[in-house]
């Protein structure tokens, strides 16, 4: 059996897709790529506003990241999120904070654990 990657290419394809569903988009005009673009965005968009608000949130997620807070981190990131980053857990965060949408993650070979949200 092989996993569908077609659609689903990025997180951010598969936030989309959920959030909006494949009605909905082709009521907006949008194609899948379009709606993933905007979210790549919006998502941009949260992580420069969350870090510019506080020093002491820059170096927290500096740190997340496995960066050096004095570091171009933030373009850097950036940059791969706006290019064809595949998306990861922060990016989730921040579409799920902004939309005020739930997700559940499901990690296959992680211990079983009561969910975290």
């Amino acid at each position: 059996c092989q996993m569908k990657t077609e659609g689903y290419a990025s997180l951010f394809h598969a936030v989309a897709k959920l959030a909006w569903g494949q009605k909905s988009l082709k009521s907006r005009l949008l194609t899948l790529n379009d709606a993933a673009a905007q979210l790549r965005a919006v998502c941009a968009a949260q992580v420069l506003n969350y870090c510019a608000k506080k020093d002491e949130r820059n170096a927290k997620v500096a740190g997340f990241l496995h960066e050096a807070p004095a570091s171009d981190w933030k373009e850097q990131y950036i940059a791969l999120i706006k290019g064809n980053y595949p998306g990861d857990l922060f990016c989730l965060w921040h579409l799920a904070c902004h939309y005020k949408l739930d997700f559940c993650i499901w990690r296959p070979s992680a211990e079983k654990l009561p969910p975290i949200l």
